[in-house]
């Protein structure tokens, strides 16, 4: 059996080890940056980090933590990303729960900017890479899903592009969703949100239901889709995004 300062010994050049790998991976951002001159793919894709993640998870093994492995390649991804470009977070959390989720998700690298309501978080004038909102259910206080297609500054640009925590948890939690001016990509295994007027369709799940001049419901479909299935032709609707489908550790 090793003894305990060979096995110390072992700890310092797997870290030494792991220390010039980092900073390779994170040296590629900028690589990229300059490949990507030309290139009008934006550089913020939730998408294909839900692809490196679940290849991660799958080839993980005990004693490491699927959470810890979560929290370790979140980190490294930021700040890969900011290499690429500066990136910011607006966040609209009216509880502690999304704030952490937040953090958790830009973790450490990527600047998050607070604001005191949802629509300054959607303001289509401020200068952010994604915002940072509640998950869409009945229960919220400041309803912010309708204002990405309707209200007095609607945002038809803005799409929910992912949804946090990626790594779920065993026992259900807070959630949220990341929403930016850029068309969702599918990550092989997704949901799909619309805004549906009229009657709620069967085969989806309903998360909110708001009334204006109609009766819109906040809908999910399994899948990635740009439009809604199984909806009426003449029934008005929105997509409201599209998220990888979180992995359950």
């Amino acid at each position: 059996m090793p003894s305990l300062d060979q096995l110390r010994a072992e700890i310092d050049t797997i870290d030494r080890q792991l220390h010039d790998l980092l900073v390779r991976r994170v040296a590629i951002g900028r690589e990229m940056a300059s490949v990507k001159s030309s290139d009008t793919a934006p550089p913020y894709r939730p998408a294909r980090e839900a692809q490196v993640m679940r290849r991660l998870l799958q080839r993980n093994r005990p004693p490491l933590a699927a959470r810890v492995l979560d929290t370790v390649w979140r980190a490294i991804m930021s700040a890969n990303l900011n290499q690429q470009e500066p990136i910011t977070a607006l966040l609209y959390a009216p509880d502690p729960g999304t704030r952490d989720l937040a953090r958790d998700y830009c973790a450490g690298a990527t600047r998050i900017d607070v604001v005191e309501t949802a629509a300054a978080a959607l303001d289509p004038d401020a200068r952010a890479t994604m915002r940072i909102l509640p998950m869409i259910t009945g229960n919220v206080s400041d309803r912010w899903w309708p204002l990405l297609f309707a209200g007095p500054v609607p945002a038809p640009s803005f799409q929910v592009v992912a949804r946090l925590p990626f790594c779920e948890p065993e026992a259900p939690g807070c959630e949220a969703l990341v929403v930016a001016a850029q068309p969702p990509e599918a990550s092989g295994d997704d949901r799909s949100l619309f805004a549906i007027a009229g009657s709620p369709p069967p085969d989806g799940e309903l998360l909110d239901s708001w009334s204006d001049t109609c009766v819109w419901h906040a809908v999910q479909f399994d899948g990635f889709h740009d439009q809604p299935p199984a909806v009426p032709r003449s029934a008005p609707w929105h997509r409201l995004g599209v998220y990888a489908t979180p992995v359950r550790n």
